[in-house]
């Protein structure tokens, strides 16, 4: 999409937002809007929103956010995603992922597309009681709409990565895992999103107890020679012991605490 399918009255306008083009880390299109007039702002962002596949928006900051994933992207995001549910399965914890359904925040006007996103533990196991009581539809998507996920998972480092977080934050997820961002000088970062005062780093995840962000990239390895998600399934089913050795690439920067050393 380009200028051209933007109705001419939006483009003419005298404080129509800034349009910034940007390749993200992984090869995906991504295109800002930026400042301008705020309904200007809202009504270009409904155009392009017809045309790509994620976005984010906070209409509040003034900025709008559209990508056209890479192949390289959705790969990430497939892995990272049953990176997340392989470890549930391993940990005994009960987990149910939600994929991109879109993230809306308190305040009108902020909403985004996660990569991956999950409930963990009891919003998980809700969520599925629900599913096999027969809940309609229309009522299991009003519970979910109202009901911040546990974990959001992003693969692709851009230059809007901090509105993302703050659209989270402000919707009620409880926290973040950014797999390889060069910008952040590690290969993951896990963050509590509603620490208080502002989302902060922390060493290990709260919500998948004992996985560290120091393990999360070499436990995405195991995960990818062993062939996938659904061929870890089958090994927990037969008590294979590549579940341990994923489990111990998660908890690496526990046991380099541990020793004093320092984690990859």
């Amino acid at each position: 999409m380009n200028r051209r399918d933007i109705p001419g009255y939006l483009l003419a306008d005298p404080v129509a937002p800034e349009m910034t083009w940007e390749m993200g880390s992984l090869g995906s299109t991504v295109l800002a809007l930026q400042g301008g007039n705020p309904e200007v702002l809202e009504k270009m962002a409904d155009c392009y929103a017809e045309r790509f596949r994620k976005g984010w928006r906070d209409l509040r900051e003034g900025i709008a956010v559209f990508m056209a994933p890479s192949y390289v992207h959705e790969r990430e995001s497939r892995a990272s995603g049953g990176l997340v549910e392989s470890l549930g399965a391993a940990m005994g914890l009960v987990v149910v992922a939600l994929a991109s359904t879109t993230v809306r925040g308190r305040a009108e006007g902020r909403r985004g597309d996660p990569d991956e996103s999950f409930y963990v533990g009891a919003k998980a196991e809700r969520l599925l009681a629900m599913e096999r009581s027969g809940v309609d539809d229309a009522e299991i998507e009003a519970w979910v709409g109202r009901t911040p996920v546990d974990l959001v998972v992003e693969v692709e480092h851009t230059h809007y990565d901090g509105a993302k977080r703050g659209i989270y934050r402000d919707a009620g997820v409880a926290e973040l895992w950014e797999i390889a961002t060069p910008r952040s000088g590690k290969e993951a970062v896990i963050i509590d999103l509603q620490a208080i005062g502002r989302a902060s780093v922390i060493e290990s995840s709260e919500v998948v107890p004992g996985v560290w962000a120091d393990g999360l990239v070499d436990a995405l390895r195991l995960l990818r020679e062993l062939g996938g998600y659904g061929e870890f399934m089958r090994a927990v089913e037969r008590a294979d012991p590549v579940v341990e050795q994923l489990l111990s690439a998660a908890r690496a920067g526990e046991a380099d605490r541990e020793t004093g050393q320092e984690g990859p």
